[in-house]
């Protein structure tokens, strides 16, 4: 396949092809974990509650944009994990109707076992990846995946 002047392995069905199975893997682990708090969640929910850890006082628009989700998605994912005691709402000091997100402290010790979780199990796709592949050959492979992340966003924002 050429593009802009490009040679490339794939023609652009087969990456298609390639991007739609990768993105069922990541569906598929979607699956429930016990990260070592004696509690299952599905990786969605402690990857959304890494957005409110990371950004504590974050509203429900500002995770349904990053999430690419809507209002009312990103709402009924932060109302399951403030019932399973994993955030907390508050409101802007400036602006009573604004609701903010923050995580408790069993949302931020989730967060770590996470962390750990995640560190040490994609680090084992790491190291296989690393046998196959350059530094900067993986480096450019997860840079392909955000620029198709952000593309996708985009997209979305102009229906």
């Amino acid at each position: 396949m050429t593009q802009g002047g490009n040679d490339y392995t794939f023609t652009t069905f087969e990456a298609s092809d390639i991007m739609h199975r990768a993105a069922s893997f990541c569906r598929a682990s979607n699956s429930s974990h016990e990260y070592g708090n004696g509690e299952s969640y599905p990786a969605t929910e402690v990857h959304f509650l890494k957005y409110v850890v990371e950004n504590p006082g974050i509203s429900a628009i500002e995770l349904a944009h990053s999430w690419n989700k809507t209002r009312a998605a990103a709402t009924q994912m932060l109302t399951k994990l403030e019932r399973s005691g994993l955030l907390y709402r508050g409101r802007e000091r400036d602006n009573e109707k604004k609701v903010l997100y923050y995580p408790t402290e069993k949302g931020l010790e989730l967060h770590e076992m996470h962390r750990s979780y995640d560190t040490e199990n994609f680090g084992k796709f790491i190291s296989y990846l690393e046998q196959r592949f350059t530094k900067e050959q993986i480096e450019s492979a997860f840079q392909i995946l955000q620029a198709y992340s952000d593309y996708h966003m985009q997209m979305d924002e102009f229906k």
